[in-house]
């Protein structure tokens, strides 16, 4: 993201601070020539919007992240080092095989 488009837009992502899974993907934004509120700021509206019935924000935690998330099932936190990380693919138990793939259609 570039320096200007850091002044006008912010990402993050509000996880549960027990187990790292995403709760939600936020971004904000301004208009050009517009401030963005400090980043305090902008962590506790981002925490009160993620918050909910079932979710106290007590259990909840702000990341901001570089850039937007497209797929936020694919990642989670790491609660040791407080990164977003990308989530491994499932292993397969022991002597258990994938099946086969499928060969692709060609196109025509």
């Amino acid at each position: 993201m570039t320096e200007p488009d850091r002044k006008l837009r912010r990402s993050f992502v509000v996880y549960d601070k027990r187990t790292g899974e995403l709760v939600g993907v936020h971004q904000i934004s301004v208009a050009e020539g517009a401030d963005l509120p400090a980043p305090s700021d902008l962590v506790r509206l981002v925490l009160r919007t993620a918050a909910t019935d079932k979710r106290s924000s007590a259990r909840l935690a702000v990341l901001e992240h570089g850039s937007a998330i497209a797929d936020p099932s694919r990642y989670s936190v790491n609660i040791r080092t407080g990164r977003l990380i990308e989530k491994r693919r499932a292993q397969l138990p022991a002597g258990a095989r994938r099946a086969p793939r499928r060969p692709r259609r060609s196109p025509g």
